[in-house]
């Protein structure tokens, strides 16, 4: 058996407790809000999201990366020339070189949130009560106007006296001297008060987004406004961009993308998605149209989209921003997934870059699929009967039918030609099928139907019944009989297999348990709470179960359990499951995460006074390894998880060649013992 030594300091026990020991694989380069997307010039550009991050590109979108993040949630960033501001809360960065360098400009602001340009010199940066004026191009703000009895959200200045402000109540008001009058000229107390978009692309011609899809017009310079019926289906618009008083583009919810050509007067629908969608996941919240053909736009989930033609065809920068509901590890390089929007994906890199190919062709959709090797993979329909098998990695597939129009639930492959599906209406057809061809033909070996099947071999196979969800079976012929081997009652049991004799399990009311002998006897244990549905072992000790928002982890066999990430609903777990030396897990908004299978916490690491020395440490070149016992591998390991070097049968390992910071040496030994301990590169 495989015993670990761990070996952390306080500030390693208090990182990998903290959510960032989950490293985020996809989407890239964030999976968080983005809000509003902008560019300095032709190729640099900068999105700024939910989670204070600033992301930036340089090659027009090609390629995005975090940039920085920010020390305040950043609600507006715009451009002139080469100078730019991003603010919020109380903070103004600027910047005089397009955005690469930005400075805090030393001036006290307020709950800030808008940002408008008169000319190359004059800016006004407003808040929810306060307006700020630069004429030297935002260097100093010596001018500081408090608009009073306002709640701002967005002001918008027409010219150097006149702006428009839509406030957190439901009102649009106006001042022509600078903020130190207003009146009101829009004011509504009903549900669909809140505003979210407000432009000017004249001085008398403006535009406002409202709740509900109600968008407002004004011709008079925001004298008077009238409504648009722009859409009948009530889409939420929440970013909003016109290039003159006629022709202009919105974006919204359900990923919604207009385009008008006359003034608002008709709106043309021209979103990747269907105009019929209703899900908040895809949400649009802001966009920058370079001009009639080329657009890049950015919402929920980190989405970002691009067009370069007109919207006729539209691109997503990470590969899915879909539910990803199903995800599985063939080695612990190659991997597939398929999202609820019957798009399939793989991978040969662990996940570092994602390959579209072929959806199994079924003519509903896939309930479930199973690869057994890099390139053979089956999956199995949900109302046909069909299996579908690829030997080329997904790129195409052959069917067989097993039971003519009628569903399959479960299915388990033993290798490319030996494998077992389960399924069938309430018919005398359903029942359990097996192949041992490859899927060319199927004999029934069972009048049982399961939710789910595991086989380990030609004889012992585990698996739910459809109307029995608290009852494990067991087979020891080859799934021709089945005997109960756990008994939870009514509850839904949901469970895992290392091999044919260990087992976990988790029963009702939070009871997780364990099996040794293949379900004869069963050791109990409490889990952390009840409504976890997934679990995952990566051996008989260190073991994973997550429900929508927390993942435990036990390195006791299910004895305690400690909190490694709770994500409050930020987004809805769906799969966890293990891959080399990684767990994996998968989510909605296209979310693949890994977190190291290596690294423990100070409070869960086991005292062992019979430790390597390592040293120097903090080093800058060699690491010395000395131990009592025989090394006969050394790992360098990155704080994401990553292997970043590894030498064999040596006691010294050279780091010279990495950037300073923090990492870890994983020392492997001839007795199948291992040592992680934290070094610092200077």
């Amino acid at each position: 058996m495989k015993k670990t030594i761990y070996v952390f300091s306080l500030l390693v026990s208090n990182y990998f407790l903290s959510q960032n020991n989950f490293t985020l694989i996809t989407p890239k380069p964030s999976d968080s809000k983005a809000n509003k997307v902008v560019f300095s010039n032709t190729n640099t550009g900068f999105i700024i999201n939910g989670k204070r991050e600033l992301l930036y590109t340089t090659d027009q979108g090609v390629n995005w990366t975090v940039k920085e993040t920010l020390n305040f949630l950043p609600r507006d960033i715009k451009f002139r020339n080469n100078v730019g501001f991003i603010v919020g809360d109380n903070t103004i960065l600027r910047s005089d070189d397009y955005g690469m360098t930005w400075n805090k400009v030393n001036v006290f602001g307020s709950l800030l949130n808008s940002i408008n340009f008169i000319n190359d010199d004059v800016v006004y940066i407003s808040g929810q009560t306060q307006i700020l004026k630069s004429s030297d191009k935002g260097l100093s703000f010596p001018v500081d106007t408090t608009m009073y009895s306002m709640s701002a959200m967005i002001t918008v200045f027409t010219d150097a006296n006149s702006a428009h402000v839509a406030t957190y109540d439901g009102r649009i008001r106006k001042t022509v001297d600078g903020g130190n009058t207003w009146v009101t000229t829009v004011s509504d107390s009903s549900s669909s008060n809140n505003f979210y978009s407000l432009v000017f692309p004249s001085q008398n011609v403006g535009y406002a987004n409202k709740g509900f899809g109600d968008m407002l017009k004004t011709i008079d310079g925001g004298l008077t406004w009238t409504t648009l019926n722009y859409n009948v289906y009530n889409k939420e618009t929440y970013g909003m961009q016109f290039f003159d008083e006629n022709n202009g583009y919105t974006v919204g919810k359900d990923g919604a993308v207009y385009k008008t050509a006359n003034g608002g007067a008709s709106w043309q629908w021209i979103s990747p998605n269907s105009i019929y969608s209703s899900d908040n996941e895809y949400n649009l919240n802001g966009l920058y149209f370079f001009d009639s053909q080329k657009a890049i736009c950015v919402g929920n989930n980190g989405r970002i989209i691009k067009t370069v033609n007109g919207g006729t065809n539209w691109t997503n920068y990470s590969p899915t921003y879909d539910i990803i509901n199903e995800l599985h590890f063939v080695n612990p390089t190659h991997a597939y997934f398929k999202t609820n929007m019957e798009e399939f994906f793989k991978t040969s890199d662990a996940g570092n870059s994602w390959q579209k190919v072929q959806y199994p062709p079924h003519e509903s959709y896939s309930n479930g699929f199973r690869f057994v090797n890099e390139n053979t993979g089956y999956s199995i329909g949900a109302n046909q009967g069909q299996v579908y098998k690829t030997v080329n990695g997904g790129m195409s597939w052959t069917q067989s039918t097993v039971i003519q129009y009628e569903p399959l639930y479960s299915v388990s492959f033993l290798s490319e030609n030996v494998g077992f599906v389960s399924g069938g209406y309430d018919t005398p057809n359903k029942g359990i099928y097996k192949t041992v061809d490859g899927a060319n033909s199927w004999q029934k070996i069972s009048d049982q139907r399961f939710s789910s099947l595991k086989f380990f071999n030609n004889n012992v196979g585990y698996g739910v019944l459809t109307s029995s969800y608290g009852k494990l079976y067991k087979t020891v012929d080859g799934g021709i009989t089945w005997n109960i081997c756990f008994n939870g009652g009514s509850s839904n049991i949901y469970y895992d297999l290392l091999n044919e004799n260990q087992i976990f399990l988790k029963g009702d009311n939070g009871d997780f348990f364990k099996s040794s002998d293949g379900g004869a006897t069963w050791a109990q244990s409490q889990a952390p709470f009840y409504s976890f549905d997934k679990i995952k072992f990566a051996d008989q000790n260190v073991g994973y179960i997550a429900d929508q928002e927390r993942v435990y982890r036990t390195i006791d066999g299910g004895t305690t359990w400690t909190l490694i990430l709770n994500n409050n609903y930020d987004f809805d777990i769906k799969t966890l499951e293990i891959g080399g030396d990684y767990l994996y897990l998968s989510g909605n908004g296209g979310r693949v995460y890994k977190y190291s299978l290596a690294f423990l916490s100070a409070s869960e690491a086991p005292v062992n006074h019979d430790m390597a020395k390592v040293y120097p440490n903090p080093a800058t070149n060699d690491v010395n390894v000395s131990a009592k016992k025989k090394i006969t591998e050394i790992r360098l390991i990155d704080i994401s998880g990553k292997v970043m070097k590894t030498v064999k049968n040596a006691s010294q390992i050279n780091i010279s060649e990495y950037h300073s910071g923090m990492y870890f040496l994983e020392i492997m030994y001839g007795d199948q013992t291992k040592q992680v301990t934290k070094i610092i590169k200077k």
